[in-house]
């Protein structure tokens, strides 16, 4: 296909001629007022790295109690690590990372697992001296074995992880014949010594990017269980880490329990346990903190974010994520091949009036894929052009069939992002494209994209601390077809030879300053080609109780592969 028949250029905004009304004309009514971004505590806020709150340094910290919280699915949904690095600060309960960072630039990293790393001047071998006297919550030290094990176990060819690309793992040298079944050990991955371990990859990647997501897991656990068995075992769901929660039992559709480790090798924390509660749905989880029966609620919007803010004794908070929510268009549709298609989907909707309406301070307007300071194109608009004569005159340079209806479907299932298809569909309908609105079952939806059974999806795109996992979500040799089928997929078929090309000259730049410059030319390029559409950036929003202090928020940023510091909440007195 032609990649090249029109490119938009995208233009900043004058807000002050936004249409008024225009969610009105869109057919969507009752929809909430949203605050100003003034009342929403954010990254950085008192000097903090990360949103700490309820910060309270003149608190003694007191242990004892438990929190309850309601992280939404990713118990029900994610607790199957090898499928997903999503909600790794929900893994971070239990488990570890060798690295994390240490603040919300991503220009500095901290020790975990690892206590500290040498890397070459080349950026290809990455020496880790690991952390001794670690225990796992079963008691057994922490070693060398299950560094090399867990590297070995998220790339088996044989086995059910489908994450180790995601990782970087497959650009360790050796890791092709790994694949492939000619070795049963990758020679990039070196054991020095029980603690100890030299990484080398094929070209410089960002390594040490790549390690803040990939939790560790107990060598003495799974290494006796066959790869093919993985999936289904018992400890896939049980959660022997070296973090400072224990896993203690899970109540299908009620809670997950942790209780305190009390050998935990960054202190003893505080709290008793920490119980992630279920609920069937957001609202649900909103009455039951009203009632007091949580204690921390997140990803908040829309009336039930409006009556948060005003109850008593609650703070709401909130962080940016690093990834943006999408317009994902599927490439095996002929008619959305051609770019002047995707460019007039887009200019048809009133993005500024959508997100004024529904969303207000709980995103952040991007065209970004990368929306990160430390990667993001700063010359970028925020938003795409409003322009429905403009959309209707493309559409008709493109043949539009005016009696084609096509399909707008997301895995979300709150009532905002219902609201959100409505308005859609009816600023499509205006420039002369009948849509339909499709709610997919979040347990279905990655096998609904794997099967192309799709036309326009609304999506979290994909994120990461390295901005090259994007070169996998829309790589033309990471397709389904060709074995790639987790989270980070090229599920919409899209191939760009060239955009591919570019990522490959990226990855092997040592200088970060570079290497941004080279980013931000891919997401140039992206934006006139439009693969899929980023149309913002998430703020996770969670209200949580006044008394629960020092607690650290970054929901979702980076994947989590930050220091969420589980181990220093507490109650004040």
């Amino acid at each position: 296909m032609d990649k090249r028949v029109s490119s938009m250029r995208l233009m900043p905004i004058d807000r002050r001629q936004l249409m008024q009304g225009a969610l009105a004309v869109a057919g969507v009514s009752g929809l909430s007022s949203v605050s100003p971004a003034s009342t929403l505590a954010q990254d950085g806020d008192d000097g903090a790295p990360f949103p700490v709150f309820n910060r309270c340094d003149d608190c003694a910290p007191v242990s004892g109690g438990d929190a309850r919280a309601f992280l939404t699915d990713f118990w029900q949904n994610n607790t199957n690590f090898w499928k997903t690095t999503a909600w790794l600060n929900a893994k971070r309960l239990a488990f570890n990372t060798l690295i994390t960072h240490t603040d919300h630039t991503l220009t500095e990293f901290k020790p975990e697992l690892a206590a500290s790393w040498d890397l070459s001047d080349d950026g290809t071998v990455a020496t880790l001296s690991l952390r001794e006297g670690v225990l796992w919550h079963d008691g057994e030290p922490f070693t060398v074995a299950d560094v090399d094990y867990t590297i070995h176990a998220f790339l088996n060819p044989n086995g059910p992880s489908t994450i180790g690309p995601a990782l970087g793992l497959d650009l360790l040298v050796g890791a092709d014949a790994y694949l492939d079944g000619t070795t049963d050990r990758i020679s990039g991955v070196r054991a020095i010594d029980d603690y100890t371990i030299e990484l080398e990859t094929t070209q410089p990647v960002g390594f040490l990017f790549k390690l803040t997501p990939m939790i560790i897991l107990p060598e003495h656990i799974f290494g006796s269980i066959a790869p093919e068995d993985l999936e289904t075992a018992e400890a896939t769901s049980q959660w022997v880490g070296t973090g400072p929660f224990e896993f203690v039992r899970y109540e299908p559709g009620q809670f997950a329990e942790f209780k305190r480790n009390d050998n935990y090798w960054n202190g003893v924390p505080l709290l008793d346990r920490l119980i992630a509660v279920e609920y069937q749905d957001q609202a649900t989880a909103v009455l039951a903190y009203e009632r007091g029966e949580v204690d921390l609620v997140m990803k908040l919007a829309g009336p039930d974010l409006d009556r948060l803010r005003e109850l008593d004794g609650t703070l709401i908070v909130g962080a940016a994520v690093d990834f943006p929510n999408a317009y994902a268009f599927n490439f095996q549709r002929d008619y959305l091949q051609d770019p002047r298609v995707r460019q007039a989907l887009m200019m048809a909707i009133d993005t500024n009036a959508i997100r004024d309406g529904l969303f207000g301070d709980t995103v952040q307007l991007t065209t970004s894929p990368m929306p990160h300071p430390l990667w993001t194109n700063p010359d970028l608009p925020e938003t795409y052009p409003y322009d429905p004569e403009g959309a209707k005159q493309l559409l008709a340079d493109a043949g539009w069939d005016g009696n084609l209806e096509i399909e707008l479907s997301s895995y979300y299932d709150d009532q905002t992002t219902r609201n959100l298809l409505a308005a859609v569909q009816q600023f499509w309908a205006a420039a002369g494209v009948k849509a339909a609105v499709r709610i997919v079952d979040v347990a279905s939806v990655f096998q609904t994209w794997v099967d192309g059974e799709f036309d326009v999806a609304y999506i979290g795109a994909q994120g990461s601390a390295d901005p090259d996992l994007i070169a996998t979500f829309i790589g033309c040799e990471t397709t389904p077809e060709q074995g790639y089928q987790s989270f980070g997929s090229n599920f919409w078929r899209y191939c760009n030879p060239e955009i591919d090309a570019q990522f490959q000259e990226a990855r092997a730049i040592v200088d970060t300053e570079e290497r941004r410059q080279a980013y931000r030319d891919i997401q140039s390029e992206m934006a006139a080609d439009l693969p899929y559409a980023p149309v913002w950036a998430p703020i996770r929003v969670a209200a949580v109780r006044e008394n629960l202090v020092n607690g650290n928020w970054a929901q979702d940023y980076v994947d989590g592969n930050y220091d969420q510091a589980y181990e220093t909440w507490f109650f004040a007195e």
